[in-house]
């Protein structure tokens, strides 16, 4: 059969609806599918119209979409802890050295304020204003060698 460029063809069809059987899901955590809000792992899936996807999440893990395009007697989901997360590790240690450089940068502010205002009257205070600041400053370096190593290789080419 050839067809012609721009010619409309009608196919008739009979199309079957393909449904999964009951499906044990094991693991921790909970899921939902199909409108089904939240149920505890693990449990027996219902038969579901092939595909659909379900949304498995635990407080402290990575939430996670799983689309099931075939059926199986039973699916185990996994879940990744935050933690090991490389794009959730690298913006905890960047929050953590902009936070610290921010408070160095505020301590050092307030203490040559401070050594301006007082003219010397209360040198134990000064003193103890410039410490906190060169500890903080060994925190900010910390905090950015840190940073540096979390975020030296592309979290993009990550894997976990």
């Amino acid at each position: 059969m050839t067809f012609k460029p721009y010619e409309w063809i009608s196919i008739d069809g009979n199309l079957e609806e393909r449904t999964a059987p009951p499906m044990l899901l094991k693991g921790s955590g909970t899921v939902s599918y199909s409108g089904n809000q939240n149920r505890a792992l693990p449990f027996v899936l219902p038969s579901q119209s092939l595909p659909f996807t379900l949304s498995a999440q635990k407080e402290g893990y990575i939430s996670e979409r799983i689309t099931i395009t075939e059926p199986a007697e039973q699916r185990e989901i996994t879940l990744h802890r935050v933690e090991f997360n490389p794009a959730v590790t690298v913006r905890r240690e960047q929050r953590s050295f902009y936070t610290s450089l921010a408070r160095t940068m505020l301590l050092f502010a307030t203490a040559r304020v401070f050594s301006i205002v007082s003219e010397d009257e209360y040198p134990p205070l000064t003193h103890m204003i410039d410490s906190l600041a060169l500890i903080s400053t060994g925190d900010t370096v910390r905090s950015l060698f840190d940073y540096y190593v979390k975020s030296k290789y592309s979290v993009t080419t990550a894997t976990y």
